[in-house]
């Protein structure tokens, strides 16, 4: 009886043997696929999260981005508004300048040359007729406070303020209080001096009484 167990024993041992070794090995195949899928679904939550940080921080830059550009923006506006600003008081400045010397000008006292102009070609005889404002012209004789009559000069400045102005060549006097006058000068260029006196002759202070032109008479 015992001859035949032995046997049976043998056997069935043996396969008791290889099963637990199957079921070892398929238990190992188990977990090692458990394993590779636990490690890519860990590698998708990964992917996953990457792309949540990237959509998050997408904004935060677009964000930051706008902010840069308005700021720009802004500080372009500022700059331009500010140069604007100094433009338009600069040229009010230049305008009340410009309008302060005007009217300063027209207040003061000046004699000028209607005929002939600066640099004018004429011929002989040469008509010469004068201008003035903000000055009274009267005859020679007594002395008035911003009045006086010309004084033609040839070939000559105009004298320093307080001088009696010759009567004689270069100068011709106006004391009848005339403003014009016919003359016959040498053909070639020459210098024609205008100038104001008081009725005594004596040049006045005011810059604006004195003024000069150059003609050219033909031959």
């Amino acid at each position: 009886m015992r001859t035949h167990l032995a046997p049976l024993k043998g056997r069935y041992g043996f396969y008791l043997t290889a099963l637990t070794c199957i079921f070892l090995l398929c238990l190992s195949f188990a977990c090692a696929g458990g394993g590779e899928e636990e490690a890519e679904e860990a590698e998708e939550a990964g992917h996953e999260a990457d792309m949540e940080h990237a959509v998050a921080e997408e904004p935060a830059e677009m964000a930051e981005s706008s902010d840069a550009e308005t700021a720009e923006s802004s500080d372009a506006e500022t700059a331009e508004s500010s140069d604007t600003e100094t433009a338009e008081s600069s040229d009010a400045e230049m305008e009340e300048s410009s309008d302060t010397e005007m009217e300063e000008s027209s207040d003061a006292p000046r004699v000028w040359f209607i005929t002939p102009e600066d640099g004018a070609t004429v011929a002989s005889p040469v008509a010469f007729e004068f201008g003035s404002e903000n000055i009274t012209i009267e005859p020679k004789g007594d002395i008035h406070e911003g009045a006086g009559h010309h004084h033609l000069g040839l070939n000559t400045e105009c004298l320093p303020a307080g001088e009696a102005i010759p009567e004689a060549d270069p100068w011709v006097h106006f004391g009848d209080g005339s403003a014009m006058i016919e003359m016959q000068l040498e053909p070639g260029e020459h210098t024609i001096t205008i100038q104001i006196g008081d009725g005594e002759h004596v040049t006045l202070d005011e810059a604006g009484l004195c003024t000069s032109v150059t003609i050219t008479v033909s031959e």
